[in-house]
């Protein structure tokens, strides 16, 4: 019956201590801002959250697979998109760090020696054999490492956002150049071809001319029309070149694969897909901006708690067991218990 009663008795400790562990832990709580939404926005229905799900590659509604091509290649290849995966890499490993501490920290380790030591042992050469492990835990009193870890994962969360908002950006541009590349280079071969009528109407103004059924201001005019639309080729050659290299940059490709893919000219990209509309209070809570700032708040709210912890007493567990062995004496066990 004793036996029973002191188990349950640990087994209610087990159970309490991490709730008092809990309830000691100070500093703010973050609390979301209240948002004043005025009475005449609207939740989102059902079928506009589909909508806004399927919307996220909104640029295949243009159907260009040239387009789909040169996306695909950005959102792999850009260097800014590459720093902001890094980032959330890094966040994440240091949120691993942060959570490690809640945890007794273990270190093992063993030594071999021979050597002769001298008056201790009479001038005789041992062999020497130890081996053990320590570990050493600091109770999380007052609740820091938690809100450390609990500024981890905002920490995550933002950088996450922050990703997000790099794509979306990224995409936006790589679209719009290509937008603007289709555009120029088809205003070059229109002007191309305009440029070649007017060769021939100033081919035909000389023969009229030559013929005496035209005065030499009529082949003037033709001849000026003629070398000013010459003249405006190479403005757009340069405008088409410096679309291209922007596109080469956005999407971080170091060949001329994504050159190639461009050079020939295409029809400027339509889409026919309706636009989505979304209520205007889920506006904000698509932005990664916000989700961005809202998390790096949470962050600073948890260090908060993190700071004043510190002006709380630290208790820290120390323990040592090894073995030690030589040959001049029997094993031994080595154990040491401690608090701080």
């Amino acid at each position: 019956m004793f036996n029973i009663q002191k188990k349950a008795f640990r087994t209610g400790l087990v159970m309490i201590f991490p709730l008092v562990m809990a309830a000691c832990t100070v500093g703010p709580d973050y609390k979301r801002p209240d948002i004043y939404i005025p009475a005449n926005w609207k939740e989102m229905s059902t079928q506009e959250q589909q909508s806004i799900s399927d919307n996220k590659v909104w640029w295949t509604s243009f159907q260009d697979e040239i387009l789909n091509i040169i996306v695909e290649k950005g959102t792999e290849q850009n260097k800014d998109l590459k720093i902001a995966e890094a980032r959330v890499l890094e966040a994440r490993a240091l949120r691993l760090n942060a959570a490690s501490s809640l945890y007794p920290q273990l270190n093992i380790g063993g030594t071999a020696e021979r050597g002769n030591p001298g008056f201790i042992t009479q001038n005789k050469t041992i062999d020497l054999y130890q081996g053990g492990f320590d570990a050493s835990w600091e109770i999380d009193l007052f609740g820091g490492k938690h809100r450390r870890v609990e500024a981890s994962d905002a920490i995550i969360s933002g950088n996450i956002a922050q990703y997000r908002d790099a794509t979306i950006s990224l995409v936006a541009e790589i679209v719009r150049e290509y937008v603007t590349l289709r555009e120029f280079q088809n205003r070059y071969s229109v002007i191309q071809e305009m440029a070649e009528n007017q060769r021939r109407l100033m081919e035909f103004s000389r023969t009229k001319f030559a013929n005496g059924a035209a005065n030499t201001i009529e082949v003037s005019q033709a001849e000026t029309v003629y070398k000013t639309m010459l003249a405006s080729l190479p403005v757009f050659e340069r405008e088409i070149t410096a679309t291209l290299y922007r596109i080469s940059v956005l999407t971080g490709s170091e060949n001329d694969e994504v050159m190639e893919l461009l050079k020939s000219g295409k029809p400027i990209p339509e889409t026919h897909a309706a636009p989505v509309m979304e209520a205007p209070a889920a506006v904000l809570s698509h932005r990664p901006d916000v989700t961005e700032a809202e998390s790096y708040l949470m962050a600073r709210t948890a260090l908060t708690g993190v700071a004043i912890s510190e002006l709380y007493p630290k208790i820290s567990i120390a323990s040592l067991f090894g073995w030690q062995n030589t040959s001049l004496l029997p094993g031994q066990n080595l154990w040491n218990l401690g608090a701080s």
